[in-house]
């Protein structure tokens, strides 16, 4: 999928992994200036990695700072749980950073922030059985993801999210149950995955808000499910 985002600033929040380097590739080769982060919700602290270093404390107030950070008009968040699900608990996993970290997020990026995409489990959607902690913290996103459009659609912010089902390459038992019922009988490729979060991410794509996007391959469609 091709979109133009014209020298636009994308900021890329995730881990090194195949999504995250993924997405990012694909929006420099459409015209985005990039830059890749990690966030530490434990002490809410935002750390560019690429290309260049700088921190910055989100207190949940605007932020001068944001323009080391290329001032961006595009955030897209990969959450952990997307790329590499956890194993369950009874409450969350200890990740990176959860849902109640975007609102923050938000307000330290403001006002040049149009474009939000938020990447996460489609776990969130339909709740896995054997897995209520990490279905929670999903949840958790999706709900997220429609409150900060309400909150921020007068603003001209657009907020989605992608969720995902089983990924190729990832044989944990997460996956391994969400593929078991999928429709398709088969892992989303990376390409797949990019071309959503292009979609939504798109500046001509000016009318959508507050919806999150399965890349599952059928999964939440429903099957009679045992976990």
């Amino acid at each position: 999928m091709k979109i133009d985002l014209l020298e636009r600033p994308a900021l890329v929040i995730g881990s090194p992994g195949a999504i995250a380097t993924g997405v990012a590739r694909a929006l420099a080769d459409n015209g985005a200036r990039l830059t890749r982060a990690r966030y530490s919700g434990s002490d809410r602290k935002l750390t560019a990695t690429d290309p260049t270093s700088a921190e910055l404390a989100v207190s949940g107030e605007p932020s001068s700072q944001a323009v080391a950070f290329g001032s961006p008009w595009l955030m897209v968040a990969i959450h952990p749980g997307a790329e590499r699900p956890t194993a369950d608990a009874l409450t969350p996993a200890c990740a990176e950073w959860d849902a109640s970290d975007l609102r923050p997020l938000m307000r330290a990026l403001a006002p040049t922030l149009r474009r939000v995409v938020i990447v996460m489990s489609v776990a969130g959607l339909v709740p896995l059985r054997t897995n209520p902690g990490f279905s929670l913290e999903q949840a958790n996103l999706a709900t997220m993801t429609r409150l900060l459009a309400m909150k921020w659609g007068r603003a001209g912010v657009s907020v989605n999210a992608v969720a995902l089902g089983a990924l190729a390459g990832d044989d944990g038992p997460i996956s391994g149950n969400l593929l078991s019922h999928t429709a398709l009988r088969r892992p989303a490729r990376l390409d797949e995955i990019v071309a959503a979060v292009l979609f939504l991410a798109d500046p001509e794509n000016t009318y959508t808000t507050g919806h999150v996007v399965n890349v599952d391959g059928g999964f939440a469609a429903g099957y009679a499910r045992n976990f």
